[in-house]
């Protein structure tokens, strides 16, 4: 049985719960798009906003989609997160809905390319540097 929608744009809570228990994960954008245009207010879109980011990032985790530094891809490119869409988003509230220590979560996206400010809020990205090519070996055997 599909989980209902919420009517309480302040419980971030039954919004994850919402989005996480989707059992068929490409309709988890679906489900999000729908939602952040019915939002009627700037707080309850940054509440389904948080929620939906949480999800995400506890998919990403749970099934290990990503290296550190790919989770920027993994959000973009499973859930339709661009990185601009995390921005002002709290860590802190983010961890406690993906069940994931503060710390932790923040270094994740810091080593995916997010900024972190001191208090906890993602401020900026900049993809990290893929690493270097090596070098192609183009010695022929005589």
């Amino acid at each position: 049985m599909p989980l209902d929608r919420p009517d309480d744009y302040a419980d971030a809570k039954q919004w994850f719960s919402y989005f996480r228990l989707t059992k068929y994960l490409p309709a988890m954008p679906d489900k999000y798009k729908a939602e952040i245009d019915r939002a009627p207010t700037a707080d309850a879109a940054k509440t389904v906003m948080t929620a939906y980011a949480a999800a995400a990032l506890d998919v990403i985790f749970f099934v290990n989609m990503a290296p550190p530094q790919g989770i920027g891809t993994a959000l973009e490119q499973t859930f339709g997160l661009h990185p601009n869409n995390l921005l002002e988003l709290s860590v802190p509230e983010l961890a406690v809905l993906a069940k994931v220590e503060r710390d932790t979560l923040s270094t994740r996206l810091k080593d995916a390319g997010y900024k972190v400010s001191e208090g906890g809020e993602i401020t900026g990205f900049t993809p990290p540097q893929k690493p270097a090519a090596a070098p192609r070996n183009d010695k022929r055997a005589p």
